[in-house]
């Protein structure tokens, strides 16, 4: 795999409608306002360009929130799902990250890993990449926002966050990011029968 391509489509859409004003209100099967919320901000997804998945203010909280809410509009992931990235054409694959790759996108993949780490942990890295970052956000901040976002993401109508069943669980709680990204190219290792080691 010699291409790394996180996808971002949820949170680039979040954004665009964030900078656009416009309210985005938890989805409710047969809300009139989710409703008409859900057709606009499906044309907005539509629409979406490469480099609105590299904006920088992808990784903040406040557009990781609102891509959680987004990401429950049915309309919004049907728009999205062949939003795909292609990779250089010398690249054997890409590395795609998402919390729908391996069930929704990609279910055919040749290698699925369902990444995690309890709460707390997650809520500690984020702490830290955003005091790095220059952000004054409160670890308990943080942490209410990663459970709530959990909560939504696990309970929505449509799409709920689960591991597939043809994936590899890969808990990096007590993991550094290097030991984990070397699990994650040994499991890759064997699914793919790569006795070079060229993966």
């Amino acid at each position: 795999m010699s291409s790394a391509l996180p996808t971002s489509r949820y949170r680039a859409t979040a954004l665009r409608l964030h900078r656009k004003g416009l309210s985005i209100p938890e989805y409710r099967k047969e809300d009139r306002e989710a409703e008409v919320a859900e057709e606009q901000f499906a044309t907005e997804a539509s629409s979406l360009s490469l480099q609105e998945l590299e904006d920088p203010e992808l990784s903040s909280d406040l557009v990781g929130e609102l891509a959680s809410i987004v990401s429950a509009y049915p309309r919004v992931r049907k728009a999205l799902e062949s939003f795909c990235i292609k990779p250089p054409n010398d690249a054997r694959g890409a590395v795609l990250v998402g919390r729908d790759i391996g069930t929704v996108i990609c279910p055919e993949a040749a290698v699925k890993l369902y990444v995690e780490a309890d709460v707390e942990t997650r809520a500690q890295r984020r702490f830290h990449q955003q005091q790095e970052s220059g952000r004054n956000v409160s670890l308990e901040v943080i942490l209410k926002a990663l459970q709530e976002r959990d909560k939504r993401d696990m309970n929505r109508d449509s799409c709920r966050l689960h591991m597939a069943t043809d994936a590899a669980l890969l808990d990096t709680s007590s993991l550094t990011p290097e030991e984990a990204v070397q699990r994650a190219l040994e499991h890759a290792r064997r699914q793919l029968g790569d006795i070079n080691g060229s993966v």
